[in-house]
């Protein structure tokens, strides 16, 4: 059925009302196929002006990590909505992300839909088509006639490539899409296919520009001004509208501001405001200019050259520093909370371009000591691949559970190799709960053998056989460094990460001279 073409009975009131709970079970992790149908059902009948559509879709495939779900609603876009740059950009970013889990069959899939036209393919940066591709080896997956004819879309597509587009250029508008640039974005608002930027405010700070999104919602880069030419940086993160209405996220979310304001640490990011405005609860935070580890792990993983072992405890030692004072948060009676971050992942592990590293996102952590037993049976919360083997078994877990999140961070940076990763979720789950990971040795030639000692003594399976604290996984990764008279700090972290993510740093410093050029 056509773009405008839907029935009349569909009043837009009951269409998004199903839309939302079409989506909102895909969210939930209830029955993600059957959710997937229903949104494919109803996609070809919401217009673009009803909604954002882009959002809507990248927050459906984002949770679905069945490529066959993922094809029954990408086939559901018609035409028009596929030529929307909106909804390309959605599918791009979704695509990275399904890359960034190791789903290759997802990434097919999506790659095949954003070649499809030279607009979307405009999105596909070409350093990461590269990887992606690299990816699709395996034979069952790279011999299908589909990654056939996605590699010739792409080679087609190359000889074509617009001149307005660069690998990473200071223009760029959107970190997560490098191959898009300003120049373009301003072309295509001249002609009415995107809207122009719309001045925003939270409180106190005014919205720059969006430089991070996820599954839950997103964070802008903001200015704080005050008089006498005080100006203050800052990045706000708000729930997607359709969370804000969810009294569960809406609790998190508060809980994630109240505790992480708690927690003063130089390797936390801290907390500067929580406030409210029309369209909810947003909170504004310390800006860091940098990029998670995740960004890390990507351009190692193309060079195939591992974090210097060196960097890598500082980073990590840094991190379970932070985490430690997470840990030990206590109620103002003194009592121990008994804090878990539950979600320690390279995500959410941040390193700034002058070498600080900042745990962030305490959006899934759990007060064990508050909330007793009824943590039981509700803490699988989390990414798999991070996860402890009793994290997944759903067992009231311990700050052991994000000691092992840091073993496994530490295990890839220095390996280049996904640990536990795998196809699908079910193969995931079942290598986290077996729980057998290799020696770094057997990954790395000459992997230094007291630092494989500390890596696999965070990893043991018994939480008994862990570190009992992340205070003690700092203080082993530091004695490491010691007894080999290296003297790792803020300076070396700060040069190895600009030299990594070089492109990351021209990007982000454009970013903010373009918003501190605009500033009166």
């Amino acid at each position: 059925m056509a773009w405008r073409d839907r029935p009349a009975t569909f009043a837009a009131a009951t269409l998004g009302a199903a839309f939302d709970a079409a989506r909102g079970r895909a969210a939930a992790a209830a029955d993600r196929a059957a959710a997937a149908s229903v949104v494919a059902a109803l996609l070809p009948h919401v217009e673009p002006t009803e909604r954002t559509i882009a959002e809507s879709v990248e927050t459906l495939l984002a949770c679905v990590d069945d490529p066959a779900a993922i094809e029954v609603v990408a086939a559901a876009l018609p035409a028009r909505a596929r030529d929307d740059h909106r909804i390309a950009a959605a599918l791009a970013r979704v695509a990275r992300r399904a890359h960034e889990r190791g789903a290759a069959r997802s990434v097919l899939v999506l790659l095949d839909l954003l070649l499809a036209t030279p607009e979307s393919a405009a999105l596909v940066d070409e350093a990461w088509a590269a990887a992606a591709f690299a990816a699709l080896a395996p034979a069952e997956v790279g011999s299908s006639p589909r990654v056939a004819r996605v590699r010739r879309l792409w080679a087609e597509h190359k000889k074509t490539r617009p001149s307005w587009l660069g690998d990473v250029d200071d223009e760029k508008t959107d970190l997560f899409l490098p191959s898009f640039s300003r120049a373009r974005h301003a072309e295509l608002v001249a002609v009415g296919a995107m809207p122009p930027p719309v001045a925003r405010s939270a409180g106190r700070y005014r919205l720059l520009e969006e430089i991070g999104a996820g599954g839950m919602g997103t964070v802008h880069l903001a200015r704080l001004a005050g008089s006498c030419g005080f100006e203050r940086w800052a990045a706000i993160k708000q729930l997607h509208p359709y969370f804000q209405e969810d009294d569960d996220f809406v609790r998190m979310f508060l809980d994630e501001a109240r505790l992480t304001a708690a927690i003063v640490h130089p390797n936390v990011a801290s907390i500067l405001e929580l406030g409210r405005e029309d369209d909810g609860y947003w909170i504004a935070m310390e800006y860091l200019h940098g990029e998670p580890l995740s960004a890390w792990l990507r351009s190692v993983r193309v060079s195939g050259r591992p974090v210097p072992p060196e960097i890598a405890c500082r980073i990590v030692a840094d991190a379970a520093a932070g985490l430690h004072a997470a840990h030990e948060l206590a109620s103002p009676d003194g009592a121990p909370l008994e804090l878990v971050h539950r979600d320690v992942t390279p995500h959410n592990v941040f390193v700034t371009f002058d070498g600080a590293t900042k745990v962030v996102d305490f959006g899934l952590a759990k007060l064990s000591a508050v909330e007793g037993t009824r943590c039981a049976g509700r803490s699988v919360a989390g990414k798999l691949p991070y996860m402890s083997p009793e994290q997944v078994r759903g067992e009231r877990v311990d700050r052991r559970a994000d000691v092992f999140g840091l073993g496994v961070i530490l295990w890839e940076l220095t390996t280049t190799r996904r640990l536990f990763r795998r196809e699908t979720d079910l193969d995931t789950l079942s290598q986290v709960l077996e729980c057998t990971p290799p020696r770094p040795s057997t990954v790395v030639a000459g992997y230094p053998g007291d630092l494989e000692g500390v890596v696999m003594k965070a990893l043991a399976k018994d939480p008994a056989a862990r570190y009992a604290t992340a205070r003690e996984l700092s203080r082993a990764l530091s004695s490491v460094l010691h007894r080999r008279s290296l003297l790792v700090g803020a300076e070396e972290v700060a040069a190895y990460a600009r030299s990594l993510l070089a492109d990351q740093v021209r990007a982000r410093d454009a970013c903010l001279a373009r918003h501190r050029g605009s500033m009166t």
